[in-house]
C-alpha cells in the first residue's frame, strides 16, 4: 500500500437533498395515519396494518399494528425509523435511505427494512416494500432457551389515510 489510495473516503455528512427527503418521508408517518399491506413468509401472506401514534419533527415515530382485525388487538412497535448513511456500491459512496420496524410480542419478533437501493421508498406513491423478518419459537415452545427459527420474507404497504388537515396539502 503506498500513499495514493484509489480507495475514496466516506463523506461524513448527508447531502441537503437526502435530509429533505428523510424529512418527507418522516413526515408522511404522521401521527393517525394508517399503513395498509400484505406481509408474506412462503406462500402465506397476511394483511398488514400500521396505525401511527405520535410523530414529532425529530423523527420520533410511535406505531402499533394490528395483530388480530375480529379482536382489535394491537402490537407496538419497539422501533420505527428512518435513516439515511452513506455506503459503499462498486467502489463508490452513495446516499441510502432506510426504514425500519421492529416489534416483539411474547417469544416472536418481526422486523421490516427496506431502503431506497434494493427496496422501495416512494415519498410520492406513499409506498415502502422490502424484506420481513419473522423469528418464531421451534415446536411453539415459548421457554426462555427454546430454539428460535428465523423466517424471511417480504412486505409491501402504504399510507391509506391520514388525519384532514393533511390530506388537502
Amino acid at each position: 500500500m503506498g500513499c495514493c489510495s484509489s480507495k475514496p473516503k466516506v463523506p461524513t455528512e448527508i447531502t441537503e437533498e437526502t435530509k429533505k427527503k428523510l424529512e418527507a418521508l418522516t413526515g408522511l408517518f404522521v401521527a393517525g395515519s394508517i399503513w395498509t399491506g400484505t406481509i408474506r413468509f412462503g406462500k402465506t401472506e397476511e394483511p398488514w396494518e400500521v396505525h401511527v401514534i405520535k410523530s414529532n419533527n425529530k423523527g420520533l415515530i410511535t406505531a402499533k399494528r394490528v395483530d388480530d382485525f375480529a379482536k382489535s388487538t394491537f402490537i407496538e412497535a419497539e422501533c420505527v425509523s428512518f435513516d439515511a448513511e452513506w455506503e459503499e456500491r462498486d467502489g463508490e459512496y452513495v446516499e441510502v435511505i432506510s426504514f425500519s420496524w421492529k416489534e416483539e410480542h411474547g417469544p416472536s419478533a418481526v422486523q421490516l427494512y427496506t431502503d431506497d437501493m434494493d427496496g422501495t421508498i416512494n415519498i410520492r406513491e406513499r409506498r415502502l416494500s422490502g424484506m420481513a423478518y419473522m423469528e418464531l419459537p421451534e415446536d411453539g415452545d415459548s421457554g426462555s432457551d427454546a430454539e428460535l427459527v428465523r423466517a424471511r420474507g417480504v412486505f409491501d404497504m402504504y399510507r391509506c389515510n391520514a388525519p384532514k388537515k393533511l390530506l388537502r396539502g
